[in-house]
C-alpha cells in the first residue's frame, strides 16, 4: 500500500496525538465508566506504537548511515 510521503512521516506524530485525545479523553468522562477502560488501553497503545514507529525508524535510518561510511 502507498500513501504518500508527508503522511509516512508524520505517522508517529499522529498515532502519539491520537493516544494522548483518547487519555485526556478517557480521563475528563471520567474512567468509571466500563467502555472507558477500553479507551484507556486503546491511548496507551496508540501512544506505544508511535514509540515503537519511531524507534524502528530510527534504527533503520542508523544502519543505512553506517553502511555509507
Amino acid at each position: 500500500m502507498w500513501i504518500p510521503e508527508k503522511i509516512y512521516e508524520a505517522l508517529p506524530a499522529i498515532y502519539f496525538a491520537i493516544g494522548v485525545a483518547m487519555i485526556c479523553g478517557t480521563v475528563y468522562i471520567g474512567i468509571n465508566r466500563g467502555s472507558m477502560l477500553g479507551y484507556l488501553v486503546l491511548g496507551v497503545v496508540c501512544i506505544s506504537a508511535a514509540i515503537l514507529v519511531a524507534n524502528v525508524r530510527h534504527a533503520a535510518r542508523s544502519g543505512q548511515n553506517r553502511s555509507l561510511t
